[in-house]
């Protein structure tokens, strides 16, 4: 089962489920392209959030992410293609993102070490099931 497949199993479960399943779906789709997780902290480091995005990759407490940040690192234009794709408003969408996003990179870094790019994608599966219920 691919990526794509195991996010679409996400949209399933409990009331909210869909908008984050399909939130979970975009990001995961943007992660998995090569270099995927290299243009998305270079974002972070270019609007000064490195540390942030560090935090979710570490052991330790993670930092929040506004949903202003959210639009900050992935632009305008995806968090609008990303929020019309989920059938919800650009503001929903940035505020549904700046929860998920610290959970599913903490998910990608179990042991605290940010994966290379052949890891990403068997992380990733990991996520099934987890913001269904």
């Amino acid at each position: 089962m691919g990526i794509l497949d195991q996010a679409k199993g996400m949209l399933g479960g409990g009331q909210g489920s869909g908008v984050q399943g399909v939130l979970v779906q975009q990001l995961t789709g943007l992660l998995s392209k090569p270099g995927g997780l290299s243009n998305l902290t270079q974002s972070f480091q270019q609007q000064g959030l490195g540390d942030v995005l560090q935090s979710w990759f570490g052991s330790g407490e993670n930092k929040p992410i506004s949903p202003s940040q959210v639009e900050q690192v992935l632009g305008r234009n995806k968090v609008d293609s990303m929020a019309q794709k989920a059938g919800v408003s650009t503001a929903d969408a940035k505020s549904e993102l700046s929860g998920i996003m610290p959970k599913i990179m903490d998910r990608l870094s179990p042991d605290g070490q940010v994966p290379d790019e052949g890891q990403i994608g068997s992380r990733l599966s990991s996520l099934k099931g987890m913001f269904g219920k």
